[in-house]
């Protein structure tokens, strides 16, 4: 659903790959806030992502994630919240690999700080969320083993309404991490490039709070 919108930017610019990097343009009627991360050969993507209960005033959705992409396919996990919801829910999401947009839900979000993680594991892209496998999609179905595309990114439908938290306490994601192999990695920051829609009420703005912690306060 909401990554059919997303995407449709993403496939116009994977292409770029091969000639430089890549950065979101907002679909129709989504926005975005976040940060590509230009890495080849990368075997997973995770980043832990504090509970938040987002206000959805209007019809549409908020929603944050980390995510795998290929050529033309992508694998990603995070949290959901539509209009007309109490709170979030977990999901992971892959496309291709079912024959459309393969969505998965997996009840509400308590209020702890959660990690969501995409990884390669074997023959397949699994989405994980505080280490457990959730879905996984085979390589030959996405159409890609490592990726050079990762995103951490929130998204909302609407200017008005709000990415992550809430009006005094707005999204934090910690620990953006890579896989290279076996071995995962604080992602290089020198390499992060922030993306911030035109005309959302948002903006975005990041630095470390401790030596081995990059974190995004992104706000209203």
């Amino acid at each position: 659903m909401r990554k059919r919108l997303l995407f449709v930017t993403v496939l116009v610019l994977l292409a770029g790959f091969v000639v430089g990097n890549i950065t979101p343009v907002k679909a129709a009627t989504s926005y975005f806030a976040g940060y590509n991360y230009y890495a080849s050969s990368v075997t997973g993507v995770l980043a832990r992502l504090p509970y938040g209960n987002p206000n959805v005033p209007v019809s549409g959705f908020s929603t944050e994630w980390v995510l795998a992409g290929g050529a033309n396919s992508y694998i990603q996990a995070g949290w959901l919240k539509n209009n007309g919801n109490s709170a979030p829910s977990y999901f992971v999401e892959y496309w291709h690999g079912c024959g459309s947009f393969c969505s998965f839900y997996y009840g509400t979000i308590n209020s702890n700080t959660h990690e969501y993680r995409v990884q390669q594991s074997g023959s397949n892209w699994c989405g994980y969320i505080d280490g457990y496998q959730k879905a996984c999609v085979s390589t030959s179905q996405l159409g890609f083993t490592t990726t050079s595309n990762e995103q951490y990114f929130g998204e909302t439908t609407n200017t008005s309404i709000q990415l992550g938290g809430t009006g005094t306490s707005h999204f934090r994601m910690t620990r953006l991490s890579t896989q290279y192999s076996s071995v995962w990695t604080q992602v290089n920051t020198n390499n992060l490039s922030i993306y911030v829609s035109p005309g959302t009420s948002y903006h975005a703005s990041a630095g470390f709070t401790s030596p081995d912690t990059w974190e995004d306060n992104w706000t209203q």
